[in-house]
């Protein structure tokens, strides 16, 4: 991750993950944030593509920050999707938040 820059994607009409925004209080107002799961997602794709260590640190990064709250099927479904399974198996591994996930009684 880049000093002073942090995770940022800005996002638009384009990116249709199909999951809500969800809305954040700052000291200049609310503000829409994409869903994290996209940013998750992204990231992995962009590491398979770059071949970044980075990237994939990124990932990890934002999955142990909002683990807890994530949508772990839709990160699957689209890693899955985009070829990307074993980078997401690396990051359920990483991060342990997945996994508790999993063991969870429901």
């Amino acid at each position: 991750m880049k000093d002073g820059l942090g995770n940022v994607d800005l996002v638009g009409p384009h990116d249709k993950s199909g999951l809500p925004p969800r809305e954040e209080p700052t000291p200049f107002g609310p503000v829409l944030l994409g869903p994290v799961e996209y940013l998750v997602s992204h990231r992995l794709v962009m590491a398979a593509q770059e071949k970044s260590e980075e990237r994939f640190d990124q990932a990890v990064a934002l999955a142990q920050e909002f683990g807890g709250g994530l949508d772990w099927d839709y990160i699957e479904g689209e890693a899955r999707y985009e070829r990307v399974l074993p980078l997401y198996q690396q990051l359920r591994e990483r991060t342990g938040v997945a996994q508790a996930r999993d063991t969870q009684v429901g």
